[in-house]
């Protein structure tokens, strides 16, 4: 019973941090490439946790925590949201790198056809 309470709480913090996911991607603050691979991921641990018979064959994966899988999958868990996190901050930086480079190329082209208004020269002062 408490472990089928616990699949259920892991389940839901699961599709909660999917729909984050998609959330960041959505407002473009995480690349499509960085949710897909996150999804997948959460999506793989989701069935191994959910169906028992899947996670079996790597149950040994679980002798090597030394007894402490709770604190084991907390620190995953951890590692995982702080790499959301970072490739998000990492996303963000590339953006605005982006659209910077087009800023100063749009300036430098504007400059070198000789279209551009010298600063503070308004269209009626002459």
């Amino acid at each position: 019973m408490a472990a089928e309470a616990g699949a259920l709480l892991v389940d839901a913090l699961a599709i909660l941090t999917i729909a984050w996911i998609f959330q960041l991607v959505r407002r473009d603050r995480l690349y499509v490439g960085y949710g897909v691979i996150f999804v997948l991921v959460i999506a793989a641990g989701l069935v191994l946790l959910t169906f028992p018979v899947v996670r079996r064959p790597i149950d040994w994966i679980g002798a090597l925590a030394l007894g402490a899988p709770a604190l084991l999958a907390l620190a995953i868990a951890f590692l995982v949201l702080m790499l959301i996190y970072v490739l998000g901050q990492l996303t963000q930086v590339s953006n605005r790198l982006s659209r910077l480079t087009q800023e100063l190329a749009i300036r430098d082209a504007l400059d070198a056809g000789g279209t551009r208004r010298p600063r503070g020269d308004a269209a009626g002062d002459e």
